[in-house]
């Protein structure tokens, strides 16, 4: 079982396909190119998991976007200039966004410190 994990950026749109351990599997980006209108941005964000999820069993997506996110809604992103984005009702009808999670922390960030993390704690 797969995920993915999208991280918005004022500058770039990252995605990883990652498994239940947490490792990435594969990674791609594209750049955030604002200003433009939020629906193109989700678009990208659809075409970046359709590239990532191609073949795969997907479980689930996690969106981290910059700013304030309440229940699907962006009400506030500085770094995109989005205000009141009904994020959750654009973006998850898209066939590579259906199983979106937007309140979900990233989880290409959460898996890169999680398989990072020491297992045993080190002696002082």
């Amino acid at each position: 079982m797969y995920y993915l994990g999208v991280d918005l950026g004022g500058t770039n749109i990252k995605a990883a396909l990652v498994d239940a351990d947490g490792a990435i599997i594969k990674e791609a980006s594209t750049p955030t190119k604002l200003p433009r209108p939020a629906e193109a941005v989700c678009d990208d964000i659809a075409a970046l998991c359709n590239q990532l999820a191609q073949g795969q069993q997907v479980a689930g997506i996690g969106v981290g976007c910059p700013g304030t996110v309440d229940g699907g809604i962006v009400r506030y992103s500085n770094n995109l200039d989005w205000h009141d984005f009904a994020w959750g009702i654009i973006c998850a009808p898209k066939p590579a966004c259906r199983l979106l999670l937007p309140t979900m922390p990233t989880p290409p960030l959460w898996a890169k410190h999680w398989r990072a993390a020491p297992k045993e704690p080190k002696a002082r």
